[in-house]
């Protein structure tokens, strides 16, 4: 039987379009940046990004009568081995009005090799009970059930309590955090046991269009490596292509001797 922490972390190597991509975020940085010197007559404005992509829950709603479909492509691979994972996350947003938000998201569709199909399906609410002033604080309520296809199903109903907290630095810095208090179990003969998740993100604007994020995440007895705790971190942009549309590229990868050998997303927001 091999054990996961018998994986050396030094032997994990990126493959080579892994390094293009982190070299694109750079370029887009760097164009942000040339942008930025050009707008640097007017007042400096925090990046107005409503996106939940691709780790973190905001606490910011969708907007008055609005719904938002967000949608990532997502590569990672193991460090146990197994073959390159490919995913198609998608997450429904709406607005139900008085600070409540409906929320539907998925894996989607995964393809682990062999394997091909459909991820569970979680929905749930937001609430945005706190937002009169500069500082933002939601919980969010999901319930995700084994609904995928064979290879890709949970073997639980898995509810998840989420509080987030968002608030802006400075005119140009932000930050944001999520604790998530879960129940999940390993296969249908185990008892449930306590998941707890956190997360952080640092968020520097370019301008208004661009913001660079800094992420680092916790995950307690976390159930996709076998009830070990683990700790990742990930750097991205986001950039906004219009009012309605929201662009995102990030790369990142466990620090722990389980978990995400590396994980690159990218990925839209359309607001309706």
């Amino acid at each position: 039987m091999n054990n996961k922490f018998d994986v050396p972390i030094t032997n994990a190597r990126a493959p080579r379009y892994l390094t293009l991509i982190l070299s694109g975020i750079i370029v887009l940085c760097t164009f942000a940046s040339a942008q930025e010197k050009e707008e640097r007559k007017e007042p400096a404005t925090i990046f107005q990004g409503v996106s939940d992509r691709p780790f973190l829950i905001r606490a910011r709603e969708v907007q008055r009568d609005r719904q938002m479909v967000e949608v990532d492509f997502r590569i990672s691979r193991d460090r146990d081995g197994s073959p390159i994972e490919f995913r198609l996350p998608v997450l429904y947003r709406l607005n139900t009005g008085n600070g409540w938000e409906f929320r539907m998201q998925s894996n989607f569709l995964s393809y682990q090799d062999p394997n091909l199909g459909f991820s569970d399906l979680s929905a749930g609410f937001k609430w945005n009970f706190d937002n009169r002033g500069e500082a933002h604080w939601s919980v969010a309520g999901t319930l995700e059930v084994p609904s995928g296809s064979a290879g890709f199903a949970g073997s639980s109903v898995d509810p998840t309590v989420t509080l987030v907290f968002e608030h802006p630095l400075s005119s140009r810095w932000n930050f944001l955090s999520n604790l998530s208090l879960g129940m999940t179990k390993d296969d249908p003969g185990r008892d449930y046991y306590v998941t707890l998740g956190a997360g952080a993100q640092l968020g520097y604007a370019l301008n208004s269009k661009t913001q660079l994020n800094a992420i680092v995440l916790l995950n307690g007895r976390d159930a996709e490596v076998g009830g070990i705790t683990t700790i990742g971190g990930a750097l991205g942009v986001s950039r906004a292509l219009s009012e309605h549309v929201q662009f995102s590229l990030t790369a990142g990868r466990s620090f722990s001797a389980t978990g995400d050998d590396y994980q690159v997303i990218t990925g839209i927001s359309r607001r309706f």
